[in-house]
C-alpha cells in the first residue's frame, strides 16, 4: 500500500508543479510580470525538485529497485539517463536552433514531456513487479527450464504489452494537464512520440537492470544518447565552412518528419534492441534471483538423473 503511493508520488508531484507554474504564468501575462516570473521559477524549481526525490525514493525501494550494480555503472547508467532527459526537455529545441537559426523555445512540449515521463513511473513499477510475482511463481511450480520458459514468454509479452497500454492512456491525461498541448483526442505527435519511445527504453533498461542485466541495460541508453549526439554535433558541424553536407542527413530528416524525429529514431530503435534481447534472457530461470539459479541447478541435476537411469542396464 504505502509503495503503491510511493510509486504515484512523482507523477502527482509533477501534475502539481506544473499546474502551478502555469497558472503563474498566466497570472503574470496580466499583471506584474517580473515579480510573477520570480514566482513561477522558484515554484518550478521546488516542484522539480520533490519530484526527482521521489522518483529517486521509487528507484531506492521495491520494484524498481536494482541490486548488484557497480558504482561505475551506476553512474554510467545516470549521465545517460540524465542526457535522454535533457534532450527531452530541450533537444529538439537546440536541434532546430543549430539547423535554421534562431528560434524560440516552447516550454508546453517540455512540461508535456516532463508531466507523461512522471506519470509514467507508476505503470512501470506495478508491471514489473507484476512480472517478477508471477515468473517466480511459475519457478516454483514449474518442472523443467523448457517448461518455465514457455510459460514466461507470454508473461513478458503481456506486461510490455500492458505498459504500452498505460502509456497510452496517460498521453491524453498529459495534454490535459498542460496548457497548450494538442487535444485529448488528437493523434499522436512526433513529440509525443518520442516521448512515448523514451518511457519504454527506460522502463526496459530498468527491467533488465533489475533482474542482473547491467551492461545489456547501460548499452541501450548509451547507443540511444550517442545517436542523439551525434544528430547534434552534425547539426553544429555544418555551420563551419564547407562543411554544410555533414548536417544534410538530419536536415533532410527533421524537415520531413521535425526535430522530433531524431529521439523517435534513436530511442526507439534502442527499445526494440533492448525488447528482442530482453525476450531472450528474462524468460530464463536464472534472471530470476537466486530462486531462479536453484532451479536451474535442480532441473539440470533431474536430468542428469534421468539420463543415468535410462543408460543403466
Amino acid at each position: 500500500m504505502v509503495l503503491g503511493a510511493l510509486w504515484l508520488l512523482p507523477g502527482a508531484l509533477c501534475v502539481a508543479t506544473a499546474f502551478a507554474v502555469l497558472h503563474v504564468d498566466a497570472v503574470g501575462n496580466a499583471g506584474n510580470v517580473g515579480k510573477d516570473a520570480t514566482i513561477g521559477l522558484a515554484v518550478g524549481a521546488g516542484g522539480a525538485l520533490l519530484t526527482v526525490i521521489a522518483l529517486w525514493l521509487c528507484l531506492r525501494r521495491g520494484p524498481l529497485s536494482v541490486h548488484g550494480s557497480g558504482r561505475g555503472g551506476r553512474i554510467a547508467h545516470a549521465l545517460c539517463t540524465c542526457w535522454l532527459l535533457g534532450y527531452a526537455a530541450a533537444g529538439d529545441w537546440l536541434l532546430t536552433g543549430l539547423l535554421d537559426g534562431r528560434s524560440p523555445y516552447e516550454a508546453a512540449p517540455a512540461a508535456e514531456a516532463a508531466v507523461l515521463l512522471s506519470l509514467a513511473v507508476a505503470p512501470a513499477a506495478w508491471c514489473a513487479r507484476w512480472f517478477a510475482v508471477r515468473a517466480r511463481r511459475r519457478l516454483v511450480a514449474g518442472r523443467g527450464l523448457d517448461e518455465f520458459a514457455a510459460g514466461v514468454r507470454p508473461l513478458f509479452a503481456g506486461v510490455v504489452t500492458a505498459y504500452l497500454c498505460g502509456l497510452a492512456a496517460l498521453v491524453p491525461a498529459a495534454r490535459l494537464t498542460v496548457p497548450g498541448s494538442p487535444p485529448a483526442a488528437a493523434p499522436l505527435s512526433t513529440a509525443e512520440a518520442a516521448v512515448v519511445a523514451l518511457c519504454g527504453l527506460l522502463f526496459l533498461a530498468r527491467l533488465l537492470a533489475v533482474h542482473g542485466f547491467h551492461r545489456a541495460a547501460l548499452s541501450g541508453v548509451a547507443v540511444a544518447c550517442a545517436v542523439q549526439a551525434a544528430a547534434l554535433a552534425m547539426a553544429a558541424a555544418a555551420r563551419l565552412p564547407g562543411a554544410a553536407p555533414l548536417g544534410a542527413p538530419v536536415a533532410r530528416l527533421t524537415a520531413a518528419q521535425g526535430a522530433a524525429a531524431v529521439p523517435v529514431a534513436a530511442c526507439g530503435a534502442a527499445a526494440l534492441a533492448l525488447l528482442i534481447h530482453a525476450f531472450g534472457v528474462l524468460c530464463r530461470a536464472s534472471a530470476h534471483g537466486a530462486l531462479g539459479a536453484r532451479t536451474t541447478r535442480t532441473a539440470s541435476a533431474t536430468r542428469i538423473t534421468r539420463t543415468a537411469a535410462n543408460r543403466a542396464p
